[in-house]
């Protein structure tokens, strides 16, 4: 991901790039890999000890991309051909000028153009593909595919993505595809890549690549779909997620259809089906504000499924972007009441058992039997907590217990130190606060305090210190189910100073701690992935391997068995 630093302060033009890393070295070498001098162009090799073996199941590339390290005196040492152009400047520090092929970078994630064109080109259909990134949005790289259908066939963007996702990651997808009748090329006959048309008006010249509203509804929303994606050639079929759809996308659109239409949608409805002819079809039969079941499919899946526990009415879109990231053979459903327990204070202890009683109840019409996998935030977290204690108190097993970024809600550390440690923490937070937000802060705590008063409530045991400092008589719970936490590289101390959260002292089967560099909701691009491919990793490790039928021969030891079968 990356290989060198650089401290930027004032730079004119292009920043350098810098020096490597520790155990790292930079080689700028001319076309037959020798050294070339300061200030002149060459191309950017990589040795040292961070040189992966290879690319998976690709070797010609690997060959072609790691190289013999003529310059280490390490035997079978090898280094990495970029393909970045660069220059050593008089301080020693290294500027990239370019790339010498069609690697790329889009979101962190270095990605060779050509990979995706070559699988593009498996397709039965597709006669030439060519792939290419675009900002016509300013800041907004994208990848967007070119294809020239074969004779009297035709390809549609589902159809793509849906063969790329076979074999390639999802940050290799492109976002858009358009269909060409002819290939622009430059005088010497090689492709033209800049005369390439923008993909929303050449997909909309491509006939059939959309399917079409069926009545003013769908028209209606259709357009404002198009205008929040920014994407003038999706159809009434085209899923919002697939399209780059997000949470805070999704919050534009219900506004722009609410002021549209005049009816206010729930975001809810985009887990009934987040396309235009499914939304049409809520608004239709007037169910967008009908009660949701509990257990909502997100995504169907060919696995054992993963449950995102969410709070009652809480925004829970983050999790369709984690399905979506996770892949489609994952069967993935979320867990939400769709009404307010208590809109004006935390959900106190009684409540959240029996939220979860509803949740498990809800979980068995869908898996019946353990072991299950599940997850979430905030009180989505806490209320998961109780569904374990519960399951496990009916002997059933829960192999994954995913924590997002979520503290302990009670724990048993009343001591006097910890308090003054948490209110440091929070004193030096909101110090670094802007001064409207300070003045905010303090002006909602005042008006909850004036209304308390003018009302004669008192604090009851949903205040503050009682949600994280129950009192003496308070027992820790104990569950049996592994947590995998996923939080900052950093995270602050804020109610204990303990780097996993409090939860070591619930989970006796043990805390995995997984840091993920968000600044603040880890639930969408580009940190989702990473929370994605760690997710899965936890499962697959809890999943139990499928036993096929096996001879396990006789082995030489104290005990030796015979040779047994082993059935699933």
């Amino acid at each position: 991901m990356w290989s060198s630093v650089q401290r930027v302060r004032e730079v004119a033009g292009t920043a350098p790039i810098g020096r490597p890393i520790a155990n790292t070295t930079f080689y700028i070498l001319d076309s037959r890999q020798q050294p070339v001098p300061i200030g002149v162009t060459g191309e950017l090799y990589i040795g040292g000890e961070g040189v992966a073996r290879g690319y998976l199941n690709r070797p010609e590339l690997t060959t072609e991309r790691f190289v013999r390290d003529p310059f280490s005196a390490k035997a079978g040492a090898r280094m990495y051909r970029t393909g970045d152009l660069a220059r050593y400047l008089r301080d020693g520090t290294v500027q990239y000028l370019g790339r010498t092929d069609f690697q790329v970078k889009v979101r962190g994630f270095r990605i060779e153009l050509g990979e995706i064109e070559n699988q593009l080109s498996k397709h039965a259909a597709v006669q030439q593909a060519i792939v290419v990134v675009r900002e016509d949005v300013p800041g907004d790289k994208r990848l967007v595919a070119y294809v020239i259908p074969k004779p009297g066939e035709h390809l549609s963007f589902a159809e793509c993505r849906t063969h790329l996702k076979q074999s390639l990651p999802d940050y290799m997808v492109p976002s858009a595809v358009v269909e060409l009748t002819v290939v622009p090329l430059t005088p010497n006959g090689k492709v033209d890549r800049k005369a390439l048309p923008k993909p929303n008006a050449a997909s909309d010249a491509a006939s059939g690549s959309a399917t079409a509203p069926r009545d003013a509804l769908e028209e209606k929303l259709l357009a404002l779909w198009r205008r929040v994606l920014n994407n003038s050639s999706m159809g009434v079929t085209d899923n919002f997620f697939d399209l780059g759809g997000h949470s805070l996308l999704a919050a534009q659109l219900m506004s722009e259809i609410e002021n549209s239409l005049g009816r206010k949608i729930p975001m809810a409805v985009l887990f009934r089906g987040a396309t235009v002819a499914e939304m049409a079809e809520v608004l239709r039969d007037g169910t967008e504000s009908s009660a949701e079941p509990i257990a909502m499919r997100v995504q169907p899946g060919r696995t054992t499924p993963f449950f995102a526990v969410v709070a009652p009415d809480m925004d829970s879109i983050g999790y369709a972007a984690l399905a979506q990231a996770m892949g489609p053979q994952q069967t993935f459903y979320k867990l939400q009441l769709h009404r307010a327990v208590r809109p004006d204070a935390p959900i106190t202890l009684d409540e959240m058992r029996a939220i979860a009683r509803d949740y498990v109840q809800a979980m068995k019409t869908v898996q019946p039997r353990g072991p299950y996998y599940i997850g979430g935030m905030c009180a989505g977290t806490h209320i998961g907590e109780q569904m374990i204690l519960q399951l496990e108190a009916e002997g059933e097993k829960v192999a994954v217990f995913a924590i997002f970024d979520t503290w302990v809600r009670q724990n048993s550390h009343v001591r006097w130190k910890w308090r003054i440690y948490y209110y440091h923490q929070r004193l030096r937070g909101m110090l670094r606060m802007s001064l409207r937000r300070q003045l905010k802060m303090i002006g909602d705590a005042l008006s909850k305090k004036l209304q308390r008063v003018a009302t004669g409530q008192k604090r009851t045991e949903t205040s503050f210190a009682k949600l994280y400092w129950p009192g003496k008589d308070f027992r820790t719970p104990h569950f049996q189910a592994p947590v995998a936490l996923f939080k900052r590289p950093r995270q602050p101390f804020y109610y204990i100073k303990d780097e996993t959260m409090g939860w070591s002292e619930r989970s006796q089967g043990g805390v995995h701690i997984y840091r993920i560099d968000f600044p603040h909701q880890m639930l969408r691009e580009p940190y989702i992935r990473d929370v994605a491919k760690r997710l899965l990793e936890c499962i697959s490790r809890a999943t139990p391997a499928p036993v096929e039928r096996l001879q396990v021969w006789p082995r030489v030891s104290d005990q030796t068995p015979s040779a047994i079968d082993v059935e699933a």
